[in-house]
């Protein structure tokens, strides 16, 4: 476990020291930082992770990403840098422990979608939707949010049909044949505007 942990902090050297350099953190928050994340990743690296170690990890680097934020529009740092991206990189993948851990909790399947579609990570959510249906078949609010994403965010709406298709094999409920009946009317306002 250690070695595990280890690696994992090696792995931040090049962002922590990015922060420093960029003067959004100075040595003794980067410290901080760093002690924090060590102790989290113990936690999250126990045989037996709890849920709550899950939660406050994500909810410390979410934090302290809005405020590297915060500091560096103070700074008029407009650039991008190692940084921008590596803070959502490790939310990312401390969700990815998380659900691996506790995918039957459908909670963790929407909060890390909603990151994902907060952060714009278009190309992710697509690959989570299919996992979470996996395990969350018969979870109509699931469905839908695959389906209006696919619809509403990357318009395409052969795709949104086809998981509307698949998804009344699994659904029954008034609701979704509704959502399903308004999806394809406005399929076919589009071919006759079309035309």
């Amino acid at each position: 476990m250690a070695d595990t942990v280890q690696r994992i902090m090696e792995g931040m050297i090049p962002e922590l020291e990015d922060l420093q350099l960029k003067n959004l953190f100075n040595s003794v928050e980067i410290k901080e930082i760093v002690k924090k994340r060590r102790e989290y990743e113990y936690r999250l690296s126990a045989r037996v992770p709890q849920e709550l170690d899950f939660q406050q990890a994500i909810k410390y680097e979410i934090l302290l990403n809005k405020l590297r934020i915060k500091r560096k529009k103070k700074l008029g740092l407009i650039k991008l840098s190692i940084n921008d991206h590596a803070s959502i990189k490790r939310i990312i993948f401390i969700y990815e422990r998380y659900i691996r851990k506790f995918n039957g909790n459908i909670k963790v399947w929407f909060n890390y979608i909603d990151y994902l579609l907060e952060t714009k990570s278009h190309k992710l959510v697509s690959k989570i939707f299919p996992r979470a249906l996996q395990h969350h078949a018969l979870n109509e609010q699931l469905w839908m949010k695959a389906i209006e994403m696919e619809y509403n965010i990357k318009n395409n709406i052969h795709t949104a049909r086809s998981l509307c298709q698949r998804a009344l094999r699994f659904i029954k409920s008034i609701q979704f044949y509704l959502f399903f009946y308004v999806l394809e009317f406005e399929y076919i306002q589009q071919l006759i505007s079309r035309k």
